[in-house]
């Protein structure tokens, strides 16, 4: 029954794929820096799609700040993307490296990825200009500042550099809480973490029948009159841990549901 739940998924995964490069192609393939409320529209719509294909039950508390807002969240897998651009029109800051996989780097593009070279200054300057210019623009940020997954258990400390742009537009912060439990998986097998390769991750977790995902939206950090990049990650990452430690504690109790935020 795995097998085949596996292969039916991937099969509905590739044609979801291939429907929203035409999409693109054909409709909303402007530049993303001036993505349109329709745009983000068919955005949010397609990645609902593909997290009820992969099985993913998603429950939302609390709700996402009016845009412009930069949001930060912790980091689990790949999944979080997916389930985050269902939630929210939001563009994500990612590595360089990401931007040359083959149609994923497009795919991630398209979705209004800016893409950092880690450890190169200039690119950190650009990414940072490029993060006010989407702000100004109106189009949301999300960032993950621990810099990389973690099996959800704890968080590493957040990197606050990246918060620069909102503190210097006086734009809120917005903290975000995820985490995940499979039918079978646990949280820390759902995620990706390790030397285990993408496509492999892929195909283990879309073999399992449904994995709940709980998501909280904090309530907005405040920049105005703050001016210490650091207080403000600490901030946003004392909000996340909490209500991580709420997820986690409540989480058995909180009933499975199928409806997705509209």
């Amino acid at each position: 029954m795995k097998y085949i739940r596996l292969v039916y998924r991937f099969i509905l995964v590739i044609a979801l794929v291939l429907w929203g490069i035409t999409v693109v192609l054909t409709v909303y393939g402007r530049d993303p820096v001036h993505r349109s409320a329709r745009d983000w529209r068919f955005v949010n719509r397609w990645m609902r799609t593909l997290c009820r294909i992969a099985g993913l039950r998603v429950h939302v508390s609390g709700q996402p700040a009016n845009n412009p807002v930069l949001l930060v969240s912790n980091h689990i897998s790949w999944h979080d993307i997916i389930v985050l651009q269902s939630l929210v029109g939001t563009g994500f800051v990612g590595k360089a490296e990401i931007r040359g996989w083959p149609l994923i780097g497009w795919l991630a593009h398209h979705g209004n990825t800016l893409f950092i070279k880690r450890g190169k200054r200039e690119s950190f300057q650009e990414t940072l200009a490029a993060m006010s210019e989407r702000l100004r623009a109106n189009q949301n940020i999300m960032l993950f500042p621990e810099g990389t997954t973690t099996t959800g258990e704890s968080m590493l400390p957040f990197r606050s550099r990246l918060l620069e742009p909102a503190l210097k537009l006086n734009l809120p912060i917005q903290p975000v809480a995820i985490w995940y439990k499979g039918k079978t998986m646990s949280c820390q097998q759902v995620a990706f973490v390790g030397d285990e390769d993408f496509f492999s991750h892929v195909l283990r977790t879309l073999g399992e029948q449904y994995i709940d995902v709980y998501v909280r939206f904090c309530e907005p950090v405040i920049t105005a009159g703050h001016n210490n990049l650091r207080e403000l990650g600490q901030q946003a990452e004392q909000h996340i841990a909490e209500q991580l430690a709420v997820i986690i504690k409540e989480q058995s109790l909180i009933k499975p549901a199928n409806e997705f935020r509209s």
